[in-house]
């Protein structure tokens, strides 16, 4: 079974949550609930996107660094433009 987790929620926030709930005809508990699932997902995607980004920088300097060792011409257009 999945742990609880307890917040408090500011009185502001509270309130439009509720008037959501009602307009939605979905508990409180269950809009948090999907929107911490979105939550996850975006920052998942986010770090997939830096993880990817990361090893696109890292490949393109190890090309780059080959390119000059071995004086073979040419600029590496795609690294250029990641």
């Amino acid at each position: 079974m999945p742990d609880d987790v307890a917040i408090t929620i500011p009185a502001e926030l509270d309130e439009a949550l509720t008037a959501l709930a009602t307009a939605r005809g979905k508990s409180k508990t269950a809009l948090v609930r999907d929107a911490l699932a979105e939550f996850v997902l975006s920052e998942q995607a986010f770090v997939a996107a830096v993880e990817i980004s990361s090893i696109t920088t890292m490949s393109c300097a190890r090309s780059e660094a080959y390119l000059r060792r071995s004086g073979e011409p040419g600029p590496l257009d795609a690294c250029r433009s990641a």
